[in-house]
């Protein structure tokens, strides 16, 4: 069974390269793919090249056991659907996928494009911060809990809750800090810092 983590991914910091970390070993995934995505339908468009966070998150991962790059989202011209995404990696992996999750982003899995066919497709682990708040409001009645278990035993269709560390840091406050000209050292991995230096990122002229 093999993790997908898709996000913007800007930049990647340890946050990321952390939950990746705790799900892996927590469900004791063959791999954690960690896909940047290039068109995003739910944010605003990153000003930073789907080219240069892939970079970034290349550097990030490059020698932790059990994650990859997935690069599959920025070969596509067209928004990336999360939907549309499962159905190509089916056709290439033999493994079941579990998708990974933040608990907010999952509290708003209704307004997704074929939201309910993704469980059809892959389980999903909802990742679960000391403190986070995970909100049920926008989903039927008893969907979720219908399909909660404690243990993934099935190719998809279930969701599980996994805790992951507490870590104090997002891109938004990682991309604050260098348009402020403050340290963002410990908060994106070492290559990260020297990559987004070199390349004068994130500053605004």
């Amino acid at each position: 069974m093999i993790g997908l983590f898709g996000g913007t991914f800007n930049p990647v910091h340890v946050g990321h390269v952390r939950a990746a970390i705790d799900v892996r070993d927590q469900l004791a995934l063959s791999e954690v793919r960690m896909m940047p995505a290039n068109i995003t339908p739910h944010r605003t468009q990153p000003r930073v090249s789907s080219r240069q966070r892939a970079a970034m998150l290349k550097l990030a991962i490059n020698d932790i056991a059990g994650l990859k790059y997935e690069g599959l989202e920025l070969q596509r011209k067209q928004a990336s659907y999360t939907y549309d995404t499962l159905m190509l990696l089916r056709e290439r992996i033999d493994q079941p996928i579990v998708l990974l999750m933040g608990a907010d982003a999952f509290s708003f899995l209704p307004s997704w494009y074929r939201w309910k066919s993704i469980l059809k497709l892959a389980n999903i682990a909802v990742l679960r911060r000391p403190g986070s708040r995970l909100s049920l409001a926008a989903f039927p009645e008893d969907w979720v809990q219908s399909r909660l278990v404690q243990q993934l035993d099935s190719k998809q269709g279930k969701i599980i809750k996994v805790p992951i560390s507490r870590t104090e840091v997002s891109s938004t406050d990682v991309r604050a800090r260098l348009q402020a000209g403050k340290s963002i050292r410990y908060l994106v991995p070492e290559a990260v810092e020297s990559y987004i230096a070199k390349h004068g990122l994130y500053i605004e002229n």
